[in-house]
Order: structure tokens, then C-alpha cells, then sequence
């Protein structure tokens, strides 16, 4: 947890930059589709460094620092198992109304 803590305080007052949430897309399934089968998450902020959020079998959370430009967390993502694969999931664009 100290890990984390002292990630968490180094990366207070700095601008999030980007979000990667990758989903699991099964062969066929339109892309845009891709909705509950979320998997990890990749948080950067300003100045590069990045927050990889990921979901373990025990049901327990791991909290790994990245180093700015740092894409080699994607390795462990990039596999086929019968024609299914994590993606990029695609965000569904929302309309804000002013009131």
C-alpha cells in the first residue's frame, strides 16, 4: 500500500492527460459494442507518468506505476484466445446540455 500512497501524493495537482480502458472483444462483435467486459486501466498525467489499475483472479486490485511514454503494460494484454482479444474499449460520446 505504500507503493501506492506515495504514487497516489506524487501524482496530486497534476492534470490527467489520458485514460486507456482495454475490453474483452470477442470475434465478430462490433467494437462500439464493447461495454461490461472492461479490464484494466491506464491513467496518465501531465509529465507522462501513468497509474496501471488492474483486476487480479483473487478479486484484488494491483497498482503499478509506469514511467512516461511506457506502453510495455499492453504486452501482457496482447493475446488471442480463440479469436477473442483485449482492445482499446471505445468510449460512447455523450451530449452535455447548458443549462
Amino acid at each position: 500500500m505504500d507503493q501506492v500512497t506515495s504514487l497516489g501524493e506524487a501524482l496530486v495537482g497534476h492534470r490527467l492527460a489520458g485514460v486507456t480502458r482495454l475490453a474483452w472483444h470477442q470475434p465478430g462483435e462490433p467494437v462500439e459494442l464493447v461495454k461490461s467486459n472492461v479490464g484494466p486501466l491506464h491513467l496518465v498525467f501531465d509529465g507522462g507518468r501513468g497509474f496501471l489499475v488492474d483486476g487480479r483472479s483473487d478479486w484484488t486490485l494491483r497498482c503499478t506505476e509506469t514511467a512516461p511514454g511506457d506502453v510495455a503494460w499492453l504486452a501482457t494484454y496482447d493475446y488471442d484466445w480463440d479469436g477473442a482479444r483485449w482492445l482499446p474499449r471505445v468510449p460512447r460520446r455523450k451530449r452535455h446540455s447548458v443549462l
